[in-house]
């Protein structure tokens, strides 16, 4: 017999995949998975995708042990935080940084050292606690997107976990990589193939989101780095 987990990751890849032949009130539910991840409809898609299975949960990410320490961490875009890991990494100048990835359904499936199933990343406490005890060892967070490291541990407050990781005495520090900084009305008024003229809806949401984003990184005075010059 199918394990359940096994069978409702594989039945999430094909709803997703098929979205685009899906009616509106079920992409909604989906939009509400993604974008609330503390609503009850999440909640639930969590537990039936086995958040609470210890067999589940990926062992802590490993320390490595060099002078520097570099954690990158959670989005791994299209395998960007992998790439910026192996770039920084240096063993002869002590430097090692190694890179965490939430995996979704249906994911590309980028290389990652480290990957977490988005429904442990978002409602295993045990995870999370583990996760935050290794990580605080690291000499330095990279921290991608805006999005917080560990779930719902502190609360999704991005502010609080950077808080907790310099009281550690880690060196924290932003990675942008694209749609979590680019502006839509920005970008629409740089181009007219703007692809944010085709859905108000999607538009007005993300531009909420980069604002929020944007907050984030002006209130904190840390470091940010971008992968592409367009976002300076």
């Amino acid at each position: 017999m199918e394990d359940k987990p096994s069978f409702f990751h594989a039945l999430a890849s094909k709803v997703i995949v098929s979205r685009s032949k899906l009616p509106k009130w079920l992409n909604k539910i989906l939009d509400t998975i993604s974008f609330k991840p503390d609503s009850l409809v999440s909640k639930i898609a969590s537990i039936i995708l086995g958040a609470h299975r210890e067999k589940n949960h990926p062992n802590p990410s490993t320390v490595p042990d060099s002078k520097i320490s570099i954690y990158i961490a959670p989005t791994n875009y299209a395998g960007q935080g992998s790439s910026w890991a192996k770039a920084l990494t240096d063993p002869s100048a002590q430097r090692v940084a190694i890179n965490l990835a939430i995996d979704l359904p249906n994911s590309f499936g980028f290389n990652a050292d480290t990957h977490v199933p988005v429904a442990v990343y978002n409602h295993s406490k045990k995870w999370q606690k583990k996760e935050f005890s290794a990580v605080r060892k690291f000499t330095h967070v990279l921290i991608e997107a805006e999005k917080p490291l560990f779930g719902s541990l502190f609360g999704r407050d991005v502010t609080q976990e950077i808080s907790e990781l310099k009281a550690a005495g880690v060196s924290v520090a932003f990675i942008s990589h694209g749609d979590d900084i680019r502006s839509p009305e920005s970008n629409m008024e740089l181009t007219r193939w703007s692809p944010y003229y085709d859905d108000k809806e999607y538009r007005n949401r993300m531009q909420n989101f980069v604002n929020k984003n944007l907050a984030i990184i002006k209130g904190s005075k840390l470091p940010a780095f971008v992968s592409t010059p367009d976002l300076l």
